[in-house]
């Protein structure tokens, strides 16, 4: 391991101590200065208080313990530390933007510091606030179902979705430009990009490129952009209602052509890309490295992570059937963009792809949900569904048929790179 990477680990983890001693502080003074109006009683503001004072005490056991964490552990001990690697990424990441909020709320309260610069400086923290997370405890998470779910279940969650968190102090006086920044899970995003990078880095991958590599295949390219160009279209704009005219009626309106918009479907143009694209299937292109089907079983399992993921919806609200017709596109949607990019070798081209997907269709409707389906919409979404995993198949013929370790990994095995994990 370079002196480089030896450095700056020394000075995120330096960093991670500074935080976590303020966020014990904020934790156990913040019931003091509120006079318990948010919490109700004496009783459970001190159990709060002991809650804090035992999270920072299990924060620091990385720094008590000599021991590092194996990639197999064997004595309890060791299990133990792999057990609060897990506890201490979801506590911390749910912690860390509830700490910033509270730090908000004092800082205008007491000092009556202007809202909006409160919320900009407490957006610029919640940029990198999740990185000595990563860089402590994360790192030392080896298995890949466990990457997997805590990069899907926890810290795109809590990037993404818990940046609103920040805001809510005086919302009369927010910003309603930040306010969109924030509530799209746009900034979030930003936030998911950076601590995934880094992350991914001290798991030993390579980030992803944004050049396009596709000189042997320009024509296929050429198609391929023309193609994606008449979804982005059909998909926001067509309006057939029977088998006979559902590739060739629109209705070009908008319904509601607003910033607002935008910015949410620019927010699983980065995100989401960032996830499924780059980070899931590169685990798994790893994890497969040696079977003769590595690229279509990584393609396919990603894709379909990418639709199962898609259920939440639901819980958010959204028709069952829509939700259910939402996993079906999804799934084949991600089949499509995972083989683009892997054809093009550059996240830029699915990252506009998705955009634009997402932001014209939410334009066109005037929503982000989606409605009960009818029959023309089954049969939509059953010819989409059918036309992205051939054209998927067909690009992936033409990429390499196993993708070597110098390309997913930024150099070395895999094992030496997670010596990171034990310095």
């Amino acid at each position: 391991m370079s002196e480089y990477l030896k450095q700056h680990q020394k000075y995120l983890k330096n960093w991670y101590l500074i935080q976590l001693g303020v966020m014990v502080i904020i934790g156990i003074v913040y019931p003091i200065l509120s006079k318990m109006g948010l919490l109700g009683s004496i009783v459970i503001a001190v159990f709060v208080i002991m809650l804090w004072i035992i999270e920072g005490l299990l924060g620091l056991l990385p720094f008590l313990s000599r021991q590092a964490v194996p990639r197999k552990p064997k004595t309890g001990w060791q299990r133990a530390l792999r057990v609060n690697s897990y506890f201490q990424t979801i506590i911390q990441m749910f912690l860390i933007p509830l700490t910033l909020q509270a730090i908000t709320w004092m800082l205008y309260h007491y000092l009556g510091i202007n809202v909006n610069v409160l919320t900009v400086l407490g957006m610029l923290v919640l940029l990198v606030a999740f990185v000595p997370v990563m860089v402590v405890f994360t790192k030392d998470v080896s298995s890949i179902v466990g990457r997997i779910i805590l990069l899907t279940e926890v810290i795109f969650a809590e990037t993404v979705g818990m940046s609103f968190v920040t805001t809510g102090v005086n919302k009369a006086s927010e910003s309603s430009f930040l306010k969109d920044l924030i509530s799209t899970g746009v900034w979030g995003a930003l936030s998911f990009v950076i601590t995934v990078g880094v992350l991914m880095a001290f798991w030993g991958y390579r980030l992803p490129s944004f050049k396009f590599r596709i000189k042997p295949h320009w024509i296929i390219f050429t198609l391929l952009v023309l193609f994606s160009i008449w979804f982005v279209t059909y998909n926001a704009f067509a309006s057939g209602d029977s088998w006979k005219n559902f590739l060739t009626a629109y209705d070009f309106h908008m319904k509601k052509p607003s910033l607002y918009m935008f910015l949410s479907g620019l927010e699983p143009g980065i995100a989401e890309e960032w996830l499924y694209r780059f980070s899931i299937l590169s685990l798994l292109l790893y994890a497969f490295r040696n079977n003769k089907f590595q690229v279509k079983l990584s393609v396919f399992i990603s894709a379909a992570i990418f639709g199962v993921w898609h259920l939440s919806n639901a819980l958010g609200g959204q028709n069952f059937l829509a939700t259910l017709e939402q996993i079906i596109f999804a799934f084949s949607f991600g089949v499509f963009a995972a083989s683009a990019y892997l054809f093009t070798r550059s996240l830029l081209f699915t990252m506009v792809f998705h955009l634009f997907t997402d932001a014209l269709a939410m334009m066109a409707s005037g929503t982000e949900m989606m409605s009960k389906p009818g029959l023309s919409d089954w049969i939509a979404v059953s010819v989409q569904g059918a036309m992205f995993i051939l054209i998927g198949q067909f690009l992936l013929s033409k990429t390499e048929k196993m993708i070597p370790e110098s390309e997913i990994l930024s150099g070395g095995r895999l094992d030496e790179q997670a010596s990171l994990s034990n310095y």
